[in-house]
């Protein structure tokens, strides 16, 4: 977290990460405050080869709730 009221560029982005999906909350976008992207991480292999782990990566679609 970076907090500083003299920087020039106001950002207002909160983003929550978690197992299967991704929110970002941005308080200065006017019509899309909230987005949910499905991207992320799956690991395939046993804990005890952590070097033999591979890591497939998930880049879907980006959608947002419609609250009106």
């Amino acid at each position: 977290m970076h907090v500083n009221w003299l920087a020039p560029v106001k950002i207002r982005r909160t983003l929550i990460g978690g197992s299967r999906k991704m929110i970002v909350y941005d308080d200065l976008e006017p019509s899309e405050k909230v987005k949910v992207y499905d991207k992320g991480i799956q690991l395939t292999g046993s804990r005890e080869g952590v070097y033999q782990m591979l890591v497939g990566y998930r880049a879907g679609d980006m959608w947002r709730p419609n609250w009106s």
